[in-house]
């Protein structure tokens, strides 16, 4: 990742006090109070700061310095207002007052996140991963080359791991690639990268897709065992095992159905929260356990899609609306909001606040104009068999697949058929074409954002490719 530099402001403001009339002078403090350190903002990312000042003696000089826009600060008493637009991702603020008389300056610093990927249209990727160069399309199996990257990839502790489906293994990179070409360090799901054996149990894979992390543990989607395998601590280190399996009652069993313990040909999935969601697209339906399971056959809480855990009918078993799904592909969610890829409706459906009851409704789709259309479309607002969706809390990011392209919206869609804001892999919104090029894409199944990079699975190029994002 490229370091990027931000120029300092610096506002200054004479601060007058009268003096205490006896007895000794009090330190002075300094402290934020309208916002946590560490905070991540969401929404509009302007907004005020507050700070306590105590004991600030006559002629103090009050200092803001950061990587932040300062637009000004205000004090009335003890409270210092200061308004600022934050850049993407890490702002550190910090306050200093210093006067006379006094030992040594009082300061406050606090770091506020602002996720979001700053992406123009036609962007060119800075990085490939899985292939010599943009442009090629090798089929290789060692540990430079990928057999149909089809799923979602995940940072966890600065560590990247890339699902290889076709090759039933796990990609991992112990920082992320800055060059073409990249080996990888490890590989999970076989013994060493030389491995072609498919045996099932807890270090093997037959089909991994979606990855996920939920800081700690490592989350793996295994599509043809119909299972995801968990691991206690993310791996480092080739061959290791999983420590407990979701979905079925053992390592070695690979059973699918529609219960509320089994699921079917799953794309997607996320951690949310405490949550765990599953898009479990071969029964038209999304399964989500309240809190991670722990222990096998564990039933789900709760089902979209369908209005009892025994069906798996597309769209409820009837017309397409804002309750049914036909075939989704992938979920995410912050544990507030929950966003659904409903492939083979052509859309995307939100739910503003997480569902607490079977068979609920989606509040806004994207793709189409209302609940009740389906058809294909590749404008700002349609969709054409979206396949992954992903998302930093401020931006949505959505595969487009069979359009060749990803959609960027640059602030969480709150309206039916909201238009994108950005397109990748396409000269523009009405384009289609398939390409294998530093701008170009073939048939995208995945979306991932970390930090200031956007990752994207580009299926039909066997490759994953990086984008940087730009100074904001």
């Amino acid at each position: 990742m490229r370091s990027r530099t931000y120029p300092t402001h610096v506002l200054a403001l004479s601060a007058l006090l009268a003096l205490a009339a006896c007895g000794p002078t009090p330190l002075a403090t300094v402290a934020f109070t309208s916002h946590a350190d560490g905070a991540v903002i969401l929404g509009d990312r302007t907004l005020t700061l507050s700070a306590d000042l105590s004991h600030v003696s006559h002629g103090a000089t009050i200092t803001v310095s950061g990587d932040a826009l300062i637009h000004g600060m205000e004090r009335s008493g003890d409270v210092l207002e200061l308004d600022v637009t934050l850049k993407d991702n890490a702002n550190t603020i910090t306050v200093t007052v210093a006067g006379p008389g006094e030992p040594a300056p009082a300061t406050a610093t606090i770091l506020l996140h602002y996720p979001f990927v700053t992406l123009g249209r036609q962007q060119a990727a800075s990085t490939v991963i899985g292939q010599r160069g943009f442009d090629a399309t090798d089929e290789a199996a060692d540990d430079k080359r990928f057999l149909a990257p089809r799923g979602r990839p995940v940072v966890a502790d600065g560590v990247l791991y890339l699902p290889d489906y076709g090759a039933g293994r796990v990609m991992g990179y112990l920082q992320v690639p800055t060059a073409n070409d990249a080996a990888a360090d490890f590989v999970l799901g076989k013994a060493a990268f030389e491995d072609t054996g498919s045996t099932i149990g807890p270090a093997a894979f037959s089909g991994p897709q979606t990855l996920e992390s939920d800081g700690q543990r490592l989350f793996s989607l295994d599509y043809h065992w119909n299972r995801i395998l968990v691991y206690e601590e993310a791996p480092a280190t080739s061959g290791a095992a999983a420590t407990h399996v979701i979905g079925q009652a053992g390592f070695t069993s690979s059973d699918g159905g529609a219960t509320a313990t089994r699921f079917d040909s799953v794309e997607g999935f996320t951690i949310g929260g405490d949550r765990l969601i599953v898009a479990d697209s071969g029964n038209n339906r999304v399964l989500i356990w309240n809190s991670v399971p722990t222990e096998v056959d564990t039933p789900a809480d709760l089902v979209l899609g369908q209005a009892d855990m025994g069906s798996n009918a597309a769209n409820g078993g009837g017309s397409v609306g804002p309750s049914g799904l036909h075939y989704p592909s992938d979920v995410w969610s912050d544990g507030t909001r929950l966003v659904v890829v409903d492939m083979n409706n052509h859309r995307v459906l939100v739910w503003n606040s997480f569902p607490t009851v079977d068979d609920a409704p989606a509040d806004v789709v994207l793709g189409q104009v209302d609940f009740t259309s389906n058809g294909a479309g590749q404008t700002a607002s349609g969709l054409n068999g979206p396949y992954g969706v992903h998302s930093n809390g401020n931006q949505l990011f959505v595969a487009d697949a069979s359009n060749n392209r990803v959609l960027v919206w640059n602030g969480f869609p709150t309206e039916n058929g909201q238009a994108a804001d950005v397109v990748l892999g396409q000269p523009d919104f009405d384009g289609w074409s398939p390409s294998t090029s530093v701008t170009g894409l073939r048939f995208p199944t995945s979306v991932y954002g970390h930090g200031n990079q956007l990752f994207v699975g580009d299926l039909g190029s066997q490759r994953y490719v990086l984008f940087e994002g730009a100074d904001p």
